[in-house]
């Protein structure tokens, strides 16, 4: 038995056996077996075989530290990486600003203008923001000064 056979025979007779491709890793190599079947047109010369035997195997072997890739295709993966990470720190971003800051903001200025058309100096106007400076306005009496005026 030569070398070849050695190393090879186990995945050429399982291709044999299950008729599947198989890849698989063999140390820092990717090894494709795949086996060749008779067809309908292949009878006319191999009178002995059947269909969907088969007749050998196809065994292609490629190093994984040999792999080539164009300076071009790099550059458009990096930049779609580039694109996609800018994005996702986006939302992240205005995620965070809108729920707090713009919505307790957008909030209180809808409920002054609630007390304003109402003229409603009794009702409380609720500040739900975790902003200090937007949280201190809270505890001022002055803040409700406007209401008085009128």
């Amino acid at each position: 038995m030569t070398i070849f056979n050695r190393i090879y025979f186990p995945a050429i007779k399982n291709s044999f056996k299950t008729k599947e491709s198989e890849i698989f890793q063999k140390g820092s190599d990717v090894q494709f077996i795949t086996p060749i079947l008779f067809k309908e047109e292949c009878l006319m010369c191999h009178k002995t075989s059947r269909i969907d035997d088969v007749a050998g195997a196809i065994l292609v072997e490629h190093s994984i530290l040999d792999v080539k890739i164009s300076f071009k295709e790099i550059i458009n993966m990096t930049i779609i990486l580039f694109i996609i990470v800018i994005l996702v720190l986006f939302n992240t971003w205005f995620y965070f600003l809108k729920k707090y800051f713009i919505s307790p903001i957008d909030s209180l200025i809808h409920q002054i203008s609630k007390h304003q058309t109402h003229k409603d100096s009794k009702t409380k106007i609720l500040i739900d923001s975790k902003i200090k400076e937007v949280k201190f306005l809270d505890k001022t009496e002055s803040f409700f000064v406007f209401n008085s005026l009128k």
